[in-house]
């Protein structure tokens, strides 16, 4: 009985904090939308958080956007230049590991 109260006390935990990322990039995402950049802006700041976790690329890739949008082209580059490094830098871990589903052969055909 109690493994079972811990098991659904975990899953409430999981499913809360998956609601409250989902908040937080679904106003984000409204912002853009509807042109509000400065108050994208604004939400990314706030959040610095994803600059840190799984999805510090998307967070990049998202600054850059917003960053292009109101006009400031230096901050932009700089971060698509290191959401492109992220990028890099992952596609280099996956084929050092050796997954086989992201390797450069995966896709020829054996009648090249």
């Amino acid at each position: 009985m109690k493994f079972r109260f811990c098991i659904v006390l975990f899953l409430c935990w999981i499913v809360s904090s998956c609601a409250t990322w989902y908040q937080r990039t679904a106003a984000f995402q409204d912002a853009v939308s509807k042109g509000e950049f400065e108050q994208a802006e604004k939400l990314l700041q706030k959040d610095k958080k994803q600059a840190r976790d799984k999805n510090k690329i998307l967070y990049y890739l998202n600054q850059g956007y917003v960053e292009f949008m109101l006009g400031h082209y230096e901050k932009s580059n700089q971060a698509f230049e290191i959401a492109e490094q992220l990028t890099e830098d992952q596609q280099r871990n996956d084929l050092e590991s050796g997954n086989p589903s992201l390797s450069p052969g995966r896709f020829r055909s054996d009648h090249d």
